[in-house]
């Protein structure tokens, strides 16, 4: 029962209003140095720095996506299933506006959906996977999850791309008849 009690402690972390207020309030960069001086007995005031002119910019440019985050009811509502039902369905939204935005960049641009597609497919999973590998091969002392991040990744892509592309493509032409 007391694992249960923390359990739901630790998902029912905010509420709707909170995340509106969050979403709408600027606050001052974070700095990785910064997280070590909280530590301690406790007895320390953490001091907070003003928002600079940067954090303000950052802020009015990306809040129409906290906005639209904000939107995702927290984890505390149906056992945290109104949180991923929602969730599923943002990722959803989020891939059809970048899909139509990858559309008519190659319109402009003057290629075929096919190349637009494999090129921003190509960017959009291996530029956060470069910064994974960074950050292992930084942390890590012989730098072997940095090794595992890249070729375990490249994998994935590839052979899931790749099956469920030919998977999608099977049902396909058995349900039509077609080879």
């Amino acid at each position: 029962m007391i694992r249960n009690a923390n359990t739901k402690l630790m998902l029912g972390t905010s509420s709707w209003r909170e995340q509106f207020i969050d979403a709408l309030t600027v606050n001052a960069g974070d700095d990785d140095e910064d997280e070590d001086e909280g530590e301690g007995e406790g007895n320390e005031i953490a001091i907070k720095a003003p928002p600079s002119c940067g954090d303000y910019v950052m802020h009015f440019m990306t809040m129409p996506w906290k906005l639209l985050f904000a939107i995702i009811p927290p984890t505390e509502y149906w056992g945290g299933w109104a949180c991923f039902v929602v969730s599923i369905f943002m990722i959803g939204v989020l891939t059809a506006l970048v899909g139509d935005l990858a559309s008519q960049f190659g319109c402009w641009v003057g290629l075929k959906d096919s190349v637009t597609a494999i090129s921003f497919v190509a960017l959009g999973t291996s530029v956060p996977d470069t910064f994974a590998s960074k950050v292992s091969a930084v942390q890590d002392k012989y730098a072997d999850n940095s090794i595992g991040n890249v070729t375990g990744s490249n994998a994935v892509n590839v052979f899931l791309g790749i099956g469920i592309a030919w998977s999608v493509a099977a049902i396909y032409h058995f349900f039509n008849g077609t080879r």
